[in-house]
């Protein structure tokens, strides 16, 4: 996990932080997390000159940023849990240490080590809980838009990135399927609607990639402490695409419940979504979450059913738009 000696330094900050000093550390150990994916992360346990221990999650994150032009730049998370994340009622990891090697450009993040399963394995009920404090960081962002504006690292969710991501997924559908990109084309003809309808919410911080893989619920408290994880693709935009990412594939009734707990967790806050309904608004969220879950067809390599299953439901959500 990165060069030993960058890893020992950047280890040495973290515990200093975590232990409110500078701390003689004896050894380092490491173990890969079971969350890791694309970025190389995991757990460091430093045994400490006393005896004691003390683990810290340790993410690197390469320089490059492969085709997705959303991960640039690549010390984008760093700076979010520096600048953003750095309070310790918002739900996410203590930020402890960042450093960037000067000789490979790699950059590394140590945070506080949270010892539990991601959203994906955990009960209906820490979902909910989920839900709720998502709602209440994008209440807490929404009232300091102004510090997310100073935050030329976030990615603008704008009516042209909207549009961006649009076309991204007719073009690799149409490489995958002449007839299925003439019916993603054909239903994005009021595609329009949808960006302007998207950029026009009130602006907070969006994770912006909320798979229940990106969701640490710490299932030993009452509720579960909830920690949003892997921040790369934030940006500044429509709270309610995380609500809608997280929530993706549930039934309808739990889908209704997330609704609902994000509503509550909304409460006192000026977002419009507090009030009641919004179908076309969740219609839309929807929908550009699928078109970017097509645009990585040819990546992800998706099996033909399940791209004219999404193209399906692009063209179901677009009546949803509209109506």
């Amino acid at each position: 996990m990165g060069g030993e000696p960058e890893l020992r330094r950047l280890v040495e900050e973290a515990v200093a932080v975590a232990r409110g000093g500078v701390v003689a550390i004896s050894s380092l150990s490491t173990e890969r997390s079971r969350y890791a994916t694309r970025s190389v992360a995991g757990t460091v346990t430093a045994e400490l000159a006393d005896g004691s221990f003390e683990r810290i999650f340790v993410k690197t994150i390469d320089p490059g940023g492969g085709e997705d032009p959303d991960k640039l730049p690549r010390d984008r998370e760093p700076r979010v849990y520096r600048r953003l994340l750095d309070h310790r009622q918002l739900p996410a990891a203590a930020f402890l240490a960042a450093r960037t090697s000067a000789f490979s450009g790699v950059h590394y993040l140590a945070l506080e080590h949270v010892d539990d399963w991601s959203l994906k394995y955990q009960e209906l009920e820490h979902w909910y809980t989920a839900a709720r404090r998502l709602a209440e960081l994008h209440a807490h962002f929404a009232a300091r838009v102004d510090d997310l504006r100073d935050c030329d690292f976030l990615l603008r969710l704008d009516q042209s990135y909207f549009a961006a991501w649009a076309d991204r997924g007719v073009d690799a559908v149409e490489r995958a399927s002449t007839p299925l990109g003439r019916r993603l084309r054909q239903a994005l003809r009021g595609h329009d609607e949808v960006a302007e309808l998207l950029a026009s919410q009130p602006p907070t911080l969006v994770h912006n990639d909320l798979a229940p893989k990106n969701v640490v619920a710490e299932t030993s408290l009452r509720p579960a402490r909830i920690c949003f994880v892997d921040w790369e693709l934030a940006g500044v935009g429509c709270g309610l695409l995380d609500l809608v990412h997280l929530m993706h594939g549930l039934p309808p009734d739990a889908e209704r419940e997330m609704c609902s707990a994000y509503r509550d967790g909304l409460e006192g806050s000026d977002s419009p979504f507090a009030d009641g309904a919004a179908d076309h608004l969740l219609a839309a969220c929807a929908l550009q979450n699928t078109l970017y879950r097509l645009a990585h067809i040819g990546a992800w390599r998706v099996a033909g059913a399940t791209v004219a299953g999404w193209v399906d439901e692009i063209e179901r959500l677009s009546d949803g738009v509209r109506h």
